[in-house]
C-alpha cells in the first residue's frame, strides 16, 4: 500500500461502544494524527473470530484504502465495486488453493478429517479481508456511511438561493466553516499556533508573517490567546475547456480557507486548504451576493461571538482577509468593477482627473468607506464604491480596515513586469543591443539550472502587448534576463537599462519571505522612482491601475506582512482537482454537489490520515564513516559533534517543503548590496533531527551593472551551517558564463 497506509500500531481499544484515538505510526514522509476508530460498533451485526485490535486495525487500513480511491485518483463508485469484486475472486481462488495445498499436507501427516474442517472453518472466520468486504465495506452506500461516521468528514449541504427566470430552483454547496475548522483542531491542534496582539507588538522590526502587520496586531478578537485567523480566498474559474457554446456554462465560484495560525510552510501545502462554497458563477451574478455568503456570514458571526467548541475548549475566530484578483476582491468589497472607471482603487481615492497614477490619494478607511456607502442613493456608486459589502457587518473584519490584500501574482508579474518588459526590449531592439532571433535562441537555449527549470520563460513576441507566459514564467524571465542578454549591453547607464535593473529590485524585495521596517522604506523609495521613470521614458504608454497598485504594496506590506504569503497562486493550484473531477466523472448535472462531495472525501482521507508533512523527510540514509572524508572535512565534522554514533549521512532532504541535494548552493551569509557568502553542499547530515551541511565556500560580489553576484573567489575551506542558520533557505541556481559564476537571487532576505 501507499505512504498513507503502512503498518498500524499502538491502537488502544476496549469493549465499550466508543470511539478511542489511534495512534497511527507511518514512515517518515508523514504524520498520522490521532483519529477516532469505532470499537465494537454492531457493524450490520457483523463480527469477528479475531481479536478486535487486528480487526480494527485492517478495518481502518481498508476503508481508507476505498476511501483514497475514491477522492485523491477519483475513481467512480461502480469502478470500486468492480475492482472489489475481482480481487475478491483473486483472494478466493488463492484461499482455495492455500486450503487444497493445507489439506494434503495434514493427510500426510496424519490429521484425522473432522481437525482439518474444524481448522479450514477457523481460517476462513478468520478472513478479514473478505469479512470486511462482506460487511461494512459491502457497497458503496455502506462505505459511504462507514466514511461519514468514522472518519474526519465535513459533507457539505445544499443551500436554496431563489429561482431563475425559468423557475427552477437554483442552489449552491457550502461547508460549514465552524465545522471544517473545529475537525482541523481535533485532528492537528498540535499543528495550531496562537498569538496574541501584546506577544506581536513585541517582536522587532522585521516583518516575518501576517501576524507582524498591523491589520491583525490591531484586531482585537486576536488578543485571545485561543483564536483562529481565517485567510478566504474567492476566484471563479472554468472546470471545462471554455471554448465554443460550452463557453461559461460550466464555470464556477469556488472560496477556500486556510488558517493564519498554521506555519507558512504548512500553508503553502494546498492538500490542507479548505473548500467553503462552489457556485456556479452565473448564479454568483444572477443573484446578490449577500444571499450567496449569508451562511457563510453567519457561521463567522458564531465564531466571532460564541465561539467555536472543540475538545471541551471554546475557540473564536474571525476573517483575517480575503485574497483574490482585483476583480474578484472588487465585486467582495462593494467597489466598481471596472478598471476604466472614474475611481478604480480600493486603497485610495484617486481618480482619472488627477491622472497621475504615480501618485497617492486620500486613503480609505472604515469612515470613509461608511461614508461613501450613505452617499451613494440612487446614483450608481461614489468615489468607486457602489454597495456595501456583506462581509462588513462582521464584528472584527471590515474591507476597507484592510481587509483585501492585493496578489503579486497578478499586479507584478501578469500586470507591470509583463507590460513593461515588452517596453523595455522593444527599447533594446530599437537601439540594437540584440535581434528578437538573437533573443529568443537564448531563452530557448538557456541551460535553466534548479527550480528555473520548472517554468522556463516563453519565447518574446515582438508585436504582443504582454508576455506570453504565466506568473512564474514572467518571474524567471525578468530574474534572467539581465544574465541571457548580459554580453549584449552596450551602456549599463542607460536609462531604461536601469529602469529594469529597478523593477528587478523592487521584486526582489517585494517576494521576500521576511522584511525590515528599513527595506520597506527602501523599496518605497524605488517603486516611486520606478513608475517616475516610466512615465517619463514611455509617456505615450500610459500608467495602467497595476502600476499605481504598487505604490501601495509598502504601505500594505506594514498591514498585512510580506504579501508573498498571501498571494493567490497556490490557491489556484486548488482549482486543478475540481477540474480534473470533472473531466473524470462526466456528470455535469448537479456538478457543484458532485464536485464538493468528491472533494470532502478527498479532505476526509487527507484528515484521516496525513495532512501535513513532518518538516525534515530525508531518504537513503547512511551511518556516518568519517574515515572516508579528507582531514579538512574530519576537523569540521568534529568541531561541529558530529559524529559517527550520532550522525547519518544523505542524499537529499526536504526541510519544510524546501529539497535539498548533495551539488545544491545555498546563501549562507552577506549583504545582498555588497556580496554574498554561498556554499555548495558537499554533504548532508541528520543529527538528533537536526539538518545540517557541510560545504565549500565561496565569495560573490554584487555587480551593479547586471544586477547579479558574480563569483569572486572559491574557498578550499569546509564550514558545517544548520538549515536554521541560513541566510536563505532556498537553493541558488549559479550559472555558469565564459568561465564565470553568477547568481541571481529570487528574493532578499534576512
Amino acid at each position: 500500500m501507499s505512504r498513507k497506509h503502512k503498518a498500524v500500531s499502538d491502537i488502544s481499544f476496549t469493549s465499550s461502544n466508543e470511539f478511542h484515538a489511534v495512534s497511527i505510526q507511518t514512515d517518515e514522509l508523514s504524520e498520522f494524527p490521532q483519529v477516532p476508530v469505532p470499537v465494537e460498533d454492531n457493524f450490520d451485526h457483523f463480527e469477528y473470530d479475531a481479536t478486535v485490535e487486528n480487526e480494527q486495525q485492517f478495518l481502518y487500513q481498508l476503508a481508507l484504502f476505498y476511501l483514497k480511491l475514491q477522492g485523491k485518483y477519483l475513481l467512480p463508485v461502480s469502478t470500486i465495486q468492480n475492482i472489489i469484486s475481482e480481487f475478491e475472486e483473486c483472494h478466493e481462488t488463492s484461499q482455495s488453493m492455500l486450503f487444497k495445498r493445507l489439506s494434503r499436507k495434514m493427510e500426510i501427516l496424519g490429521v484425522s478429517p473432522a481437525i482439518v474442517s474444524e481448522i479450514k472453518a477457523e481460517i476462513y472466520s478468520y478472513d478479514m479481508f473478505t469479512n470486511c468486504n462482506n460487511g461494512p465495506l459491502r457497497s458503496a452506500a455502506k462505505r459511504s456511511t462507514f466514511y461519514h461516521k468514522y472518519f474526519a468528514y465535513c459533507n457539505s449541504v445544499e443551500v436554496f438561493i431563489g429561482f431563475d427566470r425559468l423557475q427552477k430552483k437554483r442552489t449552491y454547496q457550502y461547508v460549514p466553516i465552524t465545522q471544517s475548522i473545529a475537525c482541523l483542531y481535533q485532528h492537528y491542534a498540535s499543528h495550531f499556533k496562537f498569538f496574541n496582539c501584546a506577544t506581536c507588538t513585541n517582536r522587532s522590526d522585521t516583518l516575518h508573517d501576517v501576524y507582524d502587520g498591523n491589520v491583525f496586531k490591531e484586531n482585537s478578537i486576536f488578543s485571545d490567546t485561543k483564536s483562529v485567523s481565517i485567510i478566504l480566498y474567492q476566484d471563479a474559474f472554468e472546470v471545462v475547456t471554455p471554448l465554443g457554446s460550452a463557453k461559461k456554462k460550466h464555470k464556477m465560484v469556488g472560496v477556500y480557507y486556510t488558517l493564519a495560525n498554521f506555519d507558512v510552510e504548512k500553508r503553502s501545502n494546498i492538500d490542507h486548504m479548505q473548500l467553503v462554497l462552489l457556485c456556479p458563477e452565473h448564479d454568483w451574478r444572477n443573484f446578490s451576493i449577500n444571499i450567496v455568503f449569508e451562511r457563510l456570514i453567519h457561521d463567522l458571526k458564531v465564531s466571532e461571538k460564541d465561539g467555536i467548541a472543540v475538545n471541551g475548549e471554546l475557540i473564536k475566530g474571525s476573517l483575517l482577509c480575503i485574497c483574490g484578483d482585483n476583480l474578484g476582491s472588487h465585486m467582495i468589497g462593494g467597489y466598481v468593477e471596472s478598471f476604466s472607471a472614474h475611481y478604480f482603487c480600493r486603497y485610495c481615492e484617486i481618480s482619472r482627473t488627477d491622472m497621475q497614477l504615480n501618485a497617492r490619494a486620500c486613503p480609505r478607511n472604515i469612515i470613509r468607506y461608511n461614508s461613501s456607502v450613505n452617499l451613494v442613493g440612487e446614483s450608481e456608486s461614489f468615489k468607486g464604491i457602489k454597495r456595501g459589502s456583506p462581509f462588513n457587518t462582521l464584528q472584527f473584519y471590515h474591507v476597507a480596515s484592510p481587509g483585501l490584500p492585493p496578489c503579486l501574482g497578478h499586479d507584478l508579474f501578469e500586470g507591470v513586469v509583463s507590460y513593461d518588459m515588452v517596453l523595455i526590449i522593444r527599447y533594446l531592439l530599437q537601439a540594437k543591443w540584440f535581434t528578437l532571433e538573437q533573443l529568443n535562441h537564448r531563452i530557448s537555449s538557456w541551460p535553466y539550472a534548479g527550480v528555473d527549470k520548472l517554468d522556463i520563460p516563453a519565447p518574446f513576441i515582438s508585436n504582443s502587448e504582454k508576455l506570453g507566459g504565466h506568473a512564474v514564467q514572467n518571474w524567471v524571465f525578468l530574474r534572467l534576463f539581465s544574465l541571457i542578454v548580459g554580453n549584449f549591453v552596450k551602456d549599463p547607464f542607460d536609462r531604461v537599462w536601469q529602469m529594469y535593473l529597478n523593477l528587478k529590485s523592487i521584486v526582489e524585495i517585494l517576494t521576500s519571505a521576511s522584511l525590515s521596517v528599513d527595506q520597506i522604506a527602501f523599496v518605497n523609495v524605488c517603486i516611486e522612482e520606478y513608475l517616475f521613470d516610466r512615465q517619463k521614458l514611455f509617456p505615450d504608454k500610459p500608467l495602467k491601475p497595476k502600476h499605481h497598485f504598487l505604490l501601495h504594496y509598502p504601505e500594505l506590506t506594514i498591514a498585512f506582512g510580506p504579501l508573498i504569503h498571501l498571494w493567490t497562486m497556490r490557491f489556484e493550484s486548488k482549482h486543478t482537482y475540481f477540474k480534473r473531477c470533472a473531466r473524470q466523472l462526466h456528470n455535469y448535472k448537479h456538478l457543484a454537489k458532485t464536485l464538493a462531495g468528491r472533494h470532502q472525501m478527498l479532505q476526509a482521507y487527507y484528515t484521516s490520515g496525513s495532512l501535513f508533512r513532518k518538516s525534515l523527510i530525508y531518504q537513503k540514509r547512511s551511518p556516518l564513516h568519517r574515515s572516508i572524508y579528507n582531514e579538512q572535512i574530519q576537523q569540521v565534522l568534529d568541531k561541529d559533534n558530529l559524529f559517527d554514533n550520532n550522525t547519518e549521512v544523505c542524499l537529499s532532504a526536504i526541510f519544510k517543503n524546501t529539497e535539498y541535494k548533495v551539488g545544491c548552493c545555498l546563501v549562507i551569509s552577506g549583504d545582498e548590496a555588497i556580496e554574498l557568502n554561498i556554499g555548495k553542499i558537499e554533504l548532508i547530515l541528520v543529527k538528533d533531527g537536526g539538518l545540517f551541511f557541510i560545504v565549500l565556500d565561496s565569495l560573490y560580489k554584487f555587480v551593479s551593472e547586471l544586477g547579479v553576484y558574480q563569483q569572486d573567489s572559491c574557498s578550499t575551506n569546509y564550514t558545517c551551517v544548520s538549515v536554521l542558520s541560513l541566510k536563505c533557505h532556498m537553493p541558488v541556481p549559479v550559472y555558469e558564463i565564459r568561465n564565470s559564476n553568477f547568481v541571481t537571487l529570487k528574493s532578499w532576505h534576512n
